[in-house]
């Protein structure tokens, strides 16, 4: 299981706020990591895989911070976001449309 800060099973465990500076951390890492351009507008063959964790994860977290009412609704997306984003970095399912 890979959390996002300490123990994320509820969405008690981080405020709206927190859930977004974790997951503005996480998709940094991931960045870093792939070693991809910091937008997707930028296309280079040899750095950009449609199945790249950090790409998933950046339109992901997008989605997310789009909901409308992000704060108050937090509670109730919760769990699907973080079932979502587990599939990313477990099985990277949720985006790979090919």
């Amino acid at each position: 299981m890979i959390p996002i800060w300490g123990n994320d099973d509820t969405h008690l465990c981080l405020s709206p706020l927190r859930f977004l500076e974790a997951s503005n951390n996480l998709l940094k890492a991931l960045k870093l990591l792939a070693k991809i351009p910091d937008s997707l507008d930028h296309q280079d063959s040899d750095v950009f895989t449609p199945t790249n964790h950090a790409i998933e994860y950046e339109k992901h977290l997008n989605f997310f911070k789009q909901v409308e009412d992000f704060e108050n609704s937090y509670a109730l997306w919760y769990r699907f976001e973080r079932e979502a984003r587990l599939d990313i970095l477990m099985a990277n399912v949720l985006f790979n449309w090919q």
